[in-house]
This record gives structure tokens, sequence and C-alpha cells, in this order.
């Protein structure tokens, strides 16, 4: 690889834009991070390259990723039976 800029990597490769979550931002934790994705999908941004650099960084962003789909009605319905499935019977 001789560049080492991994947005202008994924950008000559994918079909979208490619878009940076920089570390000052990851560093602030889920929220920041949520704001981040959120704002890179608003400009059109279909891939974002996240800097990580701890074990807690990689929670922080798939806990951001997350996110928006916890309420979606599969995830609740996965959630349900998932509930059920687990709940000791009587």
């Amino acid at each position: 690889m001789r560049d080492s800029n991994l947005v202008r990597v994924m950008q000559a490769q994918a079909k979208g834009k490619v878009g940076l979550v920089p570390y000052p931002v990851v560093s602030q934790g889920r929220t920041a991070i949520a704001e981040a994705f959120a704002a890179a999908q608003k400009l059109g941004q279909r891939f974002v390259v996240v800097d990580c650099l701890t074990d807690r960084d990689l929670i922080e962003m798939g806990a951001a990723a997350a996110e928006p789909c916890r309420s979606s009605p599969p995830v609740q319905a996965w959630r349900s039976a998932c509930h059920r499935i687990s709940s000791p019977r009587a």
C-alpha cells in the first residue's frame, strides 16, 4: 500500500463517499461518535473510517453504531423473542 490515508484508499475503491471520524472525536465517547455518524450521513458519506486507538474506543464505536438500530422494529422483535426464550418457565 503506497498511501497510508485510509479515507483516500477506500474512496478510490468505494461506490459512495467516504468520511472520517478523527480520534479527538472518538476520545469523547459514543455520543460524540454517534453525532459524527449522523453528520457524515447528512454529508452523503456512505462509509466512515473511525480512528480508534484502544479496545475502549472500539467498544464506544460499536455502541454508537448500534444505537440507531436498537429501537427499530426488527431489533425489538428479536429482543422480545430472546427474552421469551431466556425467561425461566413457571
